[in-house]
């Protein structure tokens, strides 16, 4: 059964700035289950036609979705983002114009083996994907760092940079969890800073974020790099504040 959710983020003063709009269905986790078990090509079908279906769903709930707030993302595969298929720009054609301005959530889970070994792949995938969409704004979703604050992970994040750092309609940048969890607020500030310096203009949501320790450590890597610039354009997405409800 198919239920959309949407999802609150905050800025740094608790304020509500935007929404995450989550259309699924129940048996997500099954879907994904059956995926990992097809061939390519029907797995790709799947992806598409799930896709197809979730952005049905958000049309027909754009009205609640904008009295909520107008500000919102939705999340679709890179699979169905560089699929030929015409339905897909249409639908989000549709979306557009009923807000002017959407957010796109590039959602790509970046993992460090697949940059360190294609990068180049990843480079042209997401070039692609921009020049098919250019009149909307993209945010590279999921971007996670495992371990420990080592030469092996700044590469990774370097690679990570490299590959979004000349694309002008990417405006998001969402850090995982793995960015906090098990990290104190000096390996945060490295992040933020590779961040910051490779554009002024992003904006950075923290995702996953669950507790009063995950908070506390992301103000202190803020503090550490007194950037009052910076700090408006951070945004807290979590548990700690917000659980998705459905509309």
């Amino acid at each position: 059964m198919w239920k959309i959710r949407i999802q609150k983020i905050v800025d740094m003063k608790e304020n509500i700035k935007k929404i995450e709009v989550l259309a699924s269905f129940t048996q997500l986790w099954e879907l994904i289950d059956i995926l990992n078990e097809q061939d390519n090509y029907i797995k790709l079908k799947e992806i598409i036609n799930f896709d197809l279906k979730q952005l049905d769903i958000i049309i027909s709930n754009l009205d609640k979705i904008k009295k909520v707030n107008k500000n919102f993302s939705i999340n679709l595969f890179p699979a169905t983002l560089l699929s030929q298929e015409k339905e897909i720009k249409n639908k989000i054609k549709i979306i557009q114009n009923e807000i002017k301005e959407i957010w796109i959530y590039f959602k790509i889970e970046i993992l460090e083996n697949y940059f360190i070994y294609n990068q180049t792949q990843q480079k042209y995938v997401l070039n692609y994907i921009l020049k098919q969409y250019p009149n909307y704004l993209f945010s590279i979703d999921d971007i996670i760092i495992s371990n420990c604050l080592n030469d092996s992970n700044k590469h990774i994040f370097n690679n990570i940079i490299n590959i979004i750092k000349n694309n002008i309609n990417i405006k998001v940048v969402k850090l995982d969890i793995s960015i906090i969890r098990n990290k104190d607020y000096k390996e945060i500030w490295f992040y933020l800073n590779k961040l910051n310096l490779l554009n002024k203009n992003f904006e950075i949501i923290f995702e996953w974020i669950e507790t009063e320790e995950h908070l506390q450590k992301i103000k202190k890597a803020i503090e550490l790099y007194n950037n009052k610039q910076l700090k408006n354009r951070i945004y807290i997405q979590g548990f700690y504040y917000y659980k998705p409800t459905e509309i």
